[in-house]
């Protein structure tokens, strides 16, 4: 069995997980400020865990702050004694802060975590987790400019469970790995009708939604694999209720679509003209004059009239 925070439990084959994997590794080789952005339930703190477990020795602390309930005043002398506490175990080097929900800091706060960033003794490392990136928030005015861009050397984004369908299945079978490893009950796996099922559910709840529903699968299953019928009721009402959202309108761009006409019956009349504009303008009630601007209004990739095909005017 993996430890809590290794690398093979950032489970995922799909491109976009793959990319995350692969900036971990980064940010484990090379240590550096990381803010890991994402939708609540997608596991951003796990990220966050996982890059400090694998780049600090066994001596070195993750010390996690609670950014949207921490004042100004708190975090300036909490980021202080953890500091020289650091200092006195000599673990500064390998010693980490997590800023956890940094995005929802205080501006007052995050006035006060800029300044440690200004002292030049200030070596302390930072893993943060963010709902966005601090870059964007700070360029709408709503983040401290200086502070986002001391933290965000290192932006690792984890993409949303339903944008890598096909991870769904491998994450499944490893929390059900999970569950067998506690004792109570061995499964298999999951038939592929559930798997279908979960294929085409709307996860608002990320990562932490399909933990909920595995495991609420396992405990209502009498067999050793997760049917279709054992998984949550809550799985067939959101399947049921997208199934009944009304379709969007389609609607008709009128001046794009009297334009087509228009030029198909140009098209038409000239041919029946056999390429003679004044007979076709005829045909079509118009001057010749009024045709001749249509025809230069025409898209480029119409072929064009030869002059031979045209009359004098």
């Amino acid at each position: 069995l993996s430890l809590p925070f290794s690398l093979d439990r950032l489970v995922g084959e799909s491109p976009l997980m793959r990319r995350v994997q692969d900036q971990v590794r980064l940010a484990i080789e090379q240590p550096t400020h990381v803010v890991v952005t994402g939708t609540a339930g997608s596991g951003r703190e796990h990220v966050a865990r996982t890059i400090h477990v694998n780049h600090t020795p066994m001596s070195g602390t993750l010390f996690p702050i609670a950014c949207p309930l921490i004042t100004a005043e708190s975090l300036q002398s909490t980021v202080t004694a953890f500091v020289k506490h650091c200092q006195q175990e000599d673990t500064l080097a390998s010693s980490s802060l997590l800023l956890l929900d940094i995005d929802q800091l205080s501006p007052e706060s995050q006035h006060e975590l800029n300044g440690f960033f200004s002292i030049p003794s200030f070596q302390m490392l930072t893993i943060a987790t963010s709902r966005c990136s601090l870059l964007a928030l700070a360029n709408e005015g709503q983040f401290n400019k200086s502070l986002a861009y001391s933290l965000s050397t290192l932006v690792i984004e984890i993409p949303g469970l339903s944008d890598r369908g096909f991870d769904i299945a491998l994450l499944a079978q490893s929390i059900l790995e999970d569950f067998n490893a506690e004792g109570n009950r061995q499964f298999s796996g999951f038939s592929d009708e559930a798997i279908d099922r979960l294929l085409h559910h709307t996860w608002n709840g990320e990562v932490d939604e399909l933990v909920d529903i595995v495991r609420s699968s396992c405990r209502r299953a009498e067999s050793s694999v997760i049917h279709e019928t054992d998984l949550p009721e809550s799985i067939e009402k959101t399947i049921q209720a997208e199934a009944r959202r009304p379709k969007p309108s389609q609607t008709i761009d009128l001046d794009n679509f009297l334009a087509t006409v228009e030029q198909e019956l140009i098209a038409r009349a000239l041919v029946v003209a056999k390429g003679n504009k004044t007979r076709a303008a005829k045909l079509l009630g118009i001057t010749r004059a009024r045709l001749h601007r249509r025809l230069q209004q025409r898209s480029t990739t119409e072929p064009p009239v030869s002059e031979s095909q045209t009359d004098a005017s």
